[in-house]
């Protein structure tokens, strides 16, 4: 993700490019489509901080990138601290297939959990057509979600972490 790609004002990410091979290439994503999602108030926060002491702020250079280069930081560093993350929280990952693209389970599964419509966390968790299927043609085709009506989405994740951050003064 570069900063380009992010828009302060309209609290969105645009995602329009991903790792596409096994090199890790960077291109369209694989649906074909750009996205826009809304942003939570803790994750605009997080990148604002993130912003503010990055020695690399152009609107081309990556968010999450190597400090001395500028490069982006690819699959193993992101594998490594995930690891990294699921020790210090105690979750065995060895014995269990707990991958990055996991959390996109967990958030769809606490989101639903928490009350939220299903169309909505398909919608901002740009999920392909697993709920769809259950919606009739005619629920389909006029069920529309435009950005800002998911921002009630994003205040949930915000509401979820203000949870966690409790629980650790606690």
């Amino acid at each position: 993700m570069s900063w380009k790609q992010i828009e302060w004002d309209e609290d969105t990410i645009t995602i329009d490019q991903a790792f596409k091979t096994q090199d890790y290439e960077i291109g369209p994503p694989k649906w074909g489509k750009t996205r826009v999602i809304p942003m939570s108030n803790s994750v605009k926060q997080h990148l604002q901080e993130l912003y503010s002491s990055a020695l690399h702020q152009n609107a081309n250079d990556f968010v999450f990138c190597y400090a001395d280069s500028g490069r982006e930081r690819g699959i193993t560093w992101v594998l490594k601290n995930f690891k990294t993350s699921l020790s210090r929280a105690g979750i065995d990952h060895d014995s269990r297939n707990i991958v990055p693209h996991s959390l996109r389970h967990t958030l769809n599964t606490h989101l639903i959990s928490g009350g939220l419509d299903p169309l909505a966390v398909q919608s901002f968790l740009v999920w392909s057509s697993a709920l769809k299927q259950r919606l009739t043609a005619v629920q389909t085709g006029y069920t529309h979600l435009l950005v800002h009506n998911l921002k009630n989405v994003a205040s949930s994740v915000d509401n979820m972490y203000e949870w966690r951050e409790s629980k650790k003064k606690s």
